[in-house]
């Protein structure tokens, strides 16, 4: 494989390790120990962020394997951030939450 992994699993301490494209099939298949944290506000709507296992900017300067997204009551979603640490996440999925609930 040529230039950084593309599959991503999480270790014991949260930190994000290359495998296999076998392993990440496995990861994908719940969100168990992949959700960071997930919000659902009175109207409905929910904010989550979670760890996404492949890297979604594989030309950028560094992986980028979590997002925020915000999930209307019907299930339409946007992506709200993206982030290449579980600080940033963390962080990330508080800002979006404040702005969010701001508007709700």
């Amino acid at each position: 494989m040529a230039g950084r992994p593309h599959y991503y699993k999480l270790n014991p301490w949260g930190e994000p390790v290359p495998c296999d494209m076998l392993e990440a099939a496995k990861q994908l298949t719940s969100l168990n120990g992949r959700c960071v944290a997930c919000d659902k506000l009175p109207s409905g709507l929910t904010v989550s962020t979670a760890f996404l296992v492949f890297d979604h900017a594989p030309f950028g300067r560094e992986p980028v394997l979590w997002n925020t997204c915000v999930y209307s009551p019907d299930g339409r979603y946007r992506i709200a951030g993206r982030y290449s640490s579980l600080d940033e996440a963390i962080t990330g999925h508080r800002e979006v939450l404040a702005l969010v609930r701001l508007f709700d």
